[in-house]
Formats: structure tokens, sequence, C-alpha cells
């Protein structure tokens, strides 16, 4: 059923729904046979969001994507399972080619794969630790359908840009039917592709490997709160401002836009451009909203023009997007949200920070009265009290003479943050400077001028647009080194050193990004006080030479030109022609850059290709080795197998036991059973790299659960990986106990308190249960998504009910546990856990839904997608 076509009153609900609530909608709907939602399905989503009451309606939908999007690192685990599948597949006889993901990804490969340490110069790649991974990810990238792997790009594009580049709005499904590109992803730079309009969710690593199995996730409808953006920025705002300005409005909000999904709409949203878009969707986490949208309008159609490879593409795209109703021609629509919340211009200021501490902020316009205050005052709130305000001291430098006073700058710098990397602003700076330049205007000879263009992207921007060479004819020195060179390079001549030391002249120092701590490191040590700006007004203030200059009333100079007296205002690069730069330049720019450093990597061309249906997993690989994870079993496993009979606790954990408690992350300790592990292959403890660089070895991650010193487990006293084995009574680390309690068939269980599973999703805090042998965890409570992870991967996640606890039933931990299923096993029953001391109590079965008992029956998702694989490959 398609919820374009179901008459006029249905046409006129769906026009009330929110945009990204449509973006959704269509994308589920509009897969042919493929489609996922039901007639009551979306009669459930019309509903939930077209009315008021809402207490009857559903709340969970199934839903798949039409897109990943992966980081090499994190797709290595769904790709190695699915690679499993296919092995396992073609080991019993059946066609293997049938294993192939169930919806497109693009696997990004970035900087996650830089050596640690780096290699030598000229050492070949089979010789860096990343070699393993890049090897298998070249062989998915051929040997899977609808794989799409951009190999790592060490030049000009990061990590947020290859997002824009893979920016696609409309997929082509199975069936060859157009639908909105709806992704799905884990990586933190995801959310910028909401700036675009395209609805994308970062989920936890087990759902995007569900849906790349070809299998829905319950996804629980969220609230949609509505920002209307209203008024005017000031006139000497920059779009880091503007970003800033509306981020700080969204993070106070935090409490209402928890959970929800966050929908932009308003006048002003044309003072926002794309990438200013991108960045705010970008700190959806920092206010913990599902998504940021921007819904397509005016400023987003003439983006996809303007960087379409044809024009007919970019027309036929707009033509679809019409017709679905998905853009936003109107800045206040009558939509319905939960909310509406307001963000205004008009209340925005721009301003300077600092100096002790830098969460001091001062108007601009505000500033140099402040700064004449603070001189006079012994005890003023800004520490720069001047005992004679006159004193001032000359230097002659290039042939003239300058007179420094108080408030007098000395250092100027721009670092290459990502705040200061936002393209409107580095054109901002590099527009200033030519104007700048045109009236013969430079920064004084003794003043520190520079910006670094580490990374590359200042320099892209600049270069892009011809304006760097600007910014070095008025003074500002470019250096390509990191932010802490700043300090190496900041210089003054020593007998202007001296002179200011004598006259105890109150120096400064001003710099831009978010550099709150760092900034009296990196700033000259003459002076006396340092604040931040935006980049532009850096070198404002370096033409002028002093801090406590008022721009309205005060010019920079007379100009070369005219002899005319230049203000502020006068240079000061117009926002249009900021906007005009960037859509002729910088759009077009990073599309060609794009093309060309994703062809351009070395080391990804001397990987060599692998061929062939299967993975040839190599033994002798350390990063990598083959799932345990996968096996076929056409039937489901009869209750009796799945009964728990003479289990022991493993592990009895308190509240609040989060993923880092529980998963392997970080360095490994070197008395660890991982790090025994690698040294038994003859691996040199400075190689044995980190938790997380290890992921495709799950002989490693296995040995590295509950490896955290702080963990509490109450079998023991004192904290970190330790657990009795209690058949012994004998106190030993965690990996060992397992291993003795699966040599002799032994079930085991982990008791745990209130919110397990807390944090950040990471796949082996359930993963590692499996390959421990953990049959079962009964907690207070569960973090949802962990909650999820386990019955993912087949572990039973039971809870206690009324309100009891392993403490209130009087449970040791050294009982063994039973539990034994009937002839049905349905979603959320109870069941009854029998202990050896003759006790017993209720506990509720927290397989949520249909699917998540079909995964448990089948010994975890893994198995159960070979099978439905299979089945579906079958006559």
């Amino acid at each position: 059923m398609d919820a374009r076509k179901d008459g006029a009153d249905e046409d006129l609900r769906y026009c009330k729904l929110p945009f990204c609530v449509r973006w959704m909608l269509v994308a589920l709907t509009g897969r042919g046979e493929d489609a996922l939602l039901r007639s009551a399905d979306i009669e459930n989503v019309i509903s939930f969001y077209g009315t008021p009451n809402r207490s009857h309606v559903e709340e969970k939908i199934p839903v798949k994507p039409t897109r990943l999007v992966m980081q090499g690192f994190s797709a290595l685990s769904p790709l190695m399972d699915l690679a499993c599948i296919r092995q396992v597949l073609q080991s019993n006889n059946h066609d293997p080619n049938i294993g192939q993901p169930g919806i497109p990804m693009d696997v990004i490969l970035d900087s996650v794969f830089a050596d640690e340490p780096p290699r030598e110069a000229g050492s070949p790649v089979t010789e860096s630790f990343c070699y393993e991974r890049l090897h298998f990810l070249k062989w998915a990238d051929g040997g899977f359908s609808g794989i799409r792997t951009i190999p790592p790009c060490p030049g000009t594009l990061n990590h947020a840009s290859l997002l824009w580049c893979l920016a696609r709005w409309v997929v082509r499904g199975r069936d060859g039917s157009l639908n909105p590109d709806f992704v799905f992803g884990i990586d933190s730079h995801l959310a910028v592709l909401n700036g675009l309009g395209i609805l994308a969710l970062s989920m936890s690593l087990l759902e995007t490997e569900t849906v790349l199995l070809d299998m829905p996730v319950q996804f629980k409808l969220p609230e949609v709160v509505g920002v209307r953006v209203l008024g005017e920025p000031p006139p000497l705002s920059t779009h880091v401002e503007n970003v800033l300005f509306v981020s700080k409005f969204l993070r106070q909000n935090e409490a209402l836009l928890k959970n929800r999904f966050v929908e932009f709409l308003g006048p002003a949203l044309e003072h926002l451009t794309i990438t200013d878009r991108m960045t705010i969707a970008n700190t959806s986490t920092e206010y913990s909203a599902l998504a940021t949208y921007f819904p397509i309008d005016r400023v987003t159609l003439d983006y996809i023009h303007r960087t379409s490879p044809t024009p007919k593409r970019a027309e036929n795209l707009e033509q679809y997007l019409r017709i679905s109703k998905l853009i936003s021609d109107n800045p206040n629509p009558a939509l319905v949200f939960s909310e509406i919340v307001e963000v205004n211009f008009d209340d925005m200021v721009v301003n300077i920070c600092g100096p002790y501490p830098m969460v001091y902020r001062t108007v601009v316009e505000k500033f140099p009265q402040e700064i004449r205050e603070n001189l006079s005052k012994r005890h003023g709130r800004r520490a720069m009290y001047a005992a004679d305000i006159t004193t001032t001291v000359t230097y002659e430098g290039e042939g003239q003479k300058f007179t420094l006073g108080h408030a007098c700058l000395l250092t100027a710098c721009i670092p290459a943050s990502a705040n200061a990397s936002q393209p409107m602003a580095m054109l901002a700076c590099g527009l200033l400077a030519r104007n700048a330049y045109r009236h013969g205007f430079r920064v004084a000879p003794y003043i520190h001028s520079c910006m670094s263009l580490r990374g590359g992207l200042n320099a892209f921007y600049l270069r892009e647009a011809e304006l760097m060479t600007s910014l070095s004819a008025i003074g500002f020195s470019l250096i390509g080194l990191e932010d802490s060179s700043l300090e190496r390079q900041a210089f003054s001549p020593p007998c202007l050193t001296a002179e200011i030391a004598k006259a105890q002249l109150i120096t400064c120092g001003v710099m831009s990004g978010t550099h709150t701590t760092q900034c009296c490191d990196v700033i000259l040590s003459a002076t006396t006080a340092n604040f931040t700006c935006s980049p532009p007004l850096v070198i404002a203030y370096a033409l002028a030479g002093n801090l406590a200059i008022d721009f309205n009333i005060t010019p920079i100079g007379k100009s070369a030109e005219t002899g005319e007296q230049v203000f502020l205002k006068d240079i000061w690069p117009s926002k249009e022609e900021i906007s005009w730069l960037q859509k002729q330049v910088i759009y077009p720019a990073i599309s060609r850059e794009f093309t060309k450093e994703i062809r351009s990597d070395k080391d990804w061309a001397d990987i060599p290709t692998v061929t062939g249906i299967s993975y040839p997993w190599d033994p002798g690989f350390t990063y990598m080795q083959r799932p345990p994870f996968c096996s076929l079993t056409p039937q489901p496993q009869p209750l009796s197998q799945l009964s728990i009979e003479g289990g022991h606790v493993l592990m009895y954990l308190g509240d609040d036991v989060a993923m880092h408690h529980l998963s392997p992350a970080g360095s490994m300790s070197r008395t660890s059973p991982a790090s025994r592990y690698l040294s038994s292959l003859g691996i040199e403890a400075r190689c044995f790299n980190t938790y997380g660089s290890r992921v495709g070895n799950h002989h490693v991650m296995t040995r590295g659960m509950f490896e955290h010193k702080y963990l509490n487990n109450r079998l023991v006293r004192g904290v970190g990986p330790r657990t009795i084995f209690l058949p012994s009574g004998v106190e030993t680390g965690v990996y060992d106990a397992a291993v003795a309690y699966r040599s002799r068939n032994i079930p085991q269980i982990i008791i745990a308190g209130h919110n397990y599973g807390v944090g950040a999703s990471r796949d082996w805090a359930a993963k590692g249960l499996v390959a421990l042998g953990i049959r079962a965890v009964i907690a207070r409570s569960y973090d949802e998504v962990h909650r999820s992870n386990l019955a993912c991967c087949g572990v039973l996640p039971l809870q206690f009910v009324k309100d009891e606890s392993g403490e209130k039933l009087g449970i040791t931990g050294h009982e063994t546990f039973t539990l034994l299923f009937g002839k049905d096993l349905t979603p959320n029953q109870t069941a009854k856990v029998q202990l050896s001391k003759g006790m017993a109590f209720q506990v509720e079965v927290r397989l949520d839904s249909a699917l998540e008992v079909d995964y448990f029956t089948h010994n975890g998702m893994v198995n159960y997608a070979a099978c439905r694989t299979l089945a579906k490959s079958l006559p």
C-alpha cells in the first residue's frame, strides 16, 4: 500500500505529517514486494503523528532502511558474519551466492585504519597493522553485491565530507522502484545527512547487522518537535556563530528534545546554508535527539542542482520529491508537531571570549568599553589592570613607526580546528583579506599572525576560491602543522619584548575556534590576556592591531588607493558574496576532489585482490579469524534443548553495569588472557594493539570480556575480572572459569541489578557472552538496546518481577539454577526459576517480539538469517 495514493482524505492527513515522518513513511511503503508496512501499520503511523490522542496507537513498527553507511571498523563484524553464512551454505552443499546483503551498504575506510605506530616510509602495506582487515574488506567489495567500499582518503576530504559526497536522496529498490534514501549506520558523523534532507539514524551495530541480513528491526515511533527559526543574524556574525547559536539553543532544550525527532521550519531557515545545516544536524547527540532534520527546500534544491552530474538527473530528482510531497515550499507549513519551539536570530550577538576563563563572553560592540574599564580596575574581572593607562611603547620595522598601547595585539592565530574549518568561515577570511589588501592594509610586522592548514581543508577552500595569496599578502603566515606548533611559531622581536616588559604593557592575543583551555599555552608568553572569537574577527583585530578598537567609530586606516578612511563594515564580506562563492566554487570542487581522492589511494591499490565465492580465512592472521556464531540448523531448536538445568553463576553484578564494563575496549593489560594468547602466537607486547583493532578475532575478544579493573563481582572480594569456579570453590579469572564450565557442559548465567548494559552500544557485550558459554542474564532492568542485542545473539534476557532482586530473594550466587520451558515460548511470558536450595521465583522472559523468539530458538540472529536465506531459495 502506498501512502501517496489513498484518496483525498488520506492525502490531507499525509500532508499534515512532519517531513521527516513523510520521508520515513514513503521509504517504507514504496518498495513494491519489499514494502514492510501493512495497511494497519500505515494507519498507526498517520494516526500517531496526525492526532492528539495517541493512547491506543501501536508505538513500534518494523523498519528496514534503504541503505547502510558504515565505517570500515564498524562494518567488519556484520560483513564477517555474512561471509560466514555464505561459507556454511557452501559447506552444506547449498548455493553460496544466495548469501547476499539484504540492502546496499557504503563502507568508508577512513583514519580508523591508521597504523599505530605508523609504518616506516616506503614499507609495503602488507606490513601494516590494518592489512588483514583491508584484505577482507577488499574481498567483500567484490564478493558481495551492493557493497561499495570507499578507500582511505588521506588528503583533503575528512569523514564528514565523504558522507556529504555520498548523499543520494533517492535510491532504486530491488524491484526497480524509486524510494527516498532512508539511511542507517552507527557512525557519529552520519547525522550530517539529515542536514541535506536525507533521514539518517544512528543505530546499534547489531541492529545494522540485522538489516544487512535482510531482516527488519522494531522501531519505536518518536515524537517530533518543530524548531521555528526567526529573525536575522547581526551584521558581523559569520556562519560559525549562526551554527553555535542554534546548537546552544538546542542543548538548552535537551529535556524536550531527548529521544525525539527535531525538524526545522520558519522563514529564517534561508540564513542557514547547507554546511550550516549539516553541522547543526551533526550535534544531535549533544541534546540526545534521534535526528535533527532539515526538510528539502529552496536552499537544498539549489545545492542538488549545482552538484548533480547532469541537469536532467537533478530535474528528475526534484520531480520525484515534489510528487511525493517531500519538498517544503512554505516556511511556515501547517504540520502537526508534538511541540514547537522558536529560536530567534534577533536575540543573537557576536561575542568575544576570554581571558580568564574563556567562559566569559562579551558582545563585540561592548568589548572596547569593557577593555578600558578593566584597564582601570585593580580587581577587574578580566585581570587586566594597568597602573598607567597612558603608557606606550614605540617600535620601528619595515620602514614604519608603530606606537603600542595597552590592549595592543601581539598574536592572531586561526588553528585548524573543526570549528574554524567551516567552509563559510574560511571564505569569509579570504574575502576579508582580499578586500583589505586592495586598500593596502597589512598586519603590523610585530604581530605574529598565522593560519594552520593542518588536514588540508582550510587550504582546499582557500585555494579553490583563489584567496590564499590574499592572506599571505596582508601578513598571515600559512603553516601546515599541528595546533601545538603555533607556540613554536609565535615570536616577537627581542627588543620589543624587553620594552613591553619594562613598560608593564598589557598585551593581548586572539585566536579562533573552541580553544578554551589551550589558548594561553599557544599564545605568546609576552601576552597578558588572550581571547577567542570567529576566524574573520581574528583577521579584523590583526589589521586593527588593538583589541580596544570600536569598529563602529574607528577606521581600520586610510585606503592607499583612495586616501579615504576605511571602516571594517567597508571591507567585511557580505553573506551573499560568501554564499555565491560557496555555491559556484566549493560545491563543485568538493565533488571533483571526492572522485579524485577515492581513486588515488596507493595502499588500497596494493592490497591483493581476492576472488572466490567464499573468503579464504587465513589461520595465520591475528586480526581476522572466522567467527564462531553461525551454523545451519534449518528448524528451531526444541525448547527442551533450550532449557537451563543446573546453571552456575559466572558473574553476580550490581546496578548500572555499563557496556564498557562488559565489552573489551582500549589497550590490553599485559597480564590479561588476551595478552597471554597473543604472546603464545609469538607477537611482541608492543604489537598487541588495542581490543578495538582486533575486533575481527574472536579469540582475543572473548578473552577480553569483563576486563575492567573496577568491575565488582559479588562472588569475590575486591574488583576486577575475577570470579569463583563454583565446583571447586577456587577464585580464578573470568575467562578461565568460563572455559572450565564449558569443558564440563555446565550452563552459565549472570545475575545483575538495574540498568544492565547501559551506555553506548557495543555488539561484543552480547556476542562475548555467547562465546563464553553464558546462556541467560537475570537482571532487575535492562538498557533496551542491550536487551535487544542479547536476544539477537541467542542469550536469554530474564527480568525479576514485582521489584524482586537477587538480594531480596537471598540469592548468594553459589546456588545452581534451573529454568524449564513448557510446550510454547511466547513474547514476554513468565517462567519459573528453580534453585538448588529448594526456593523458586518468577521471571519475565524479555523476548519482546515473535522475531526475537525466533532468534532465540535458532541460537541467534546469524543462524536464523542463514536458515531464512536457505528457505527463501528453496522451491
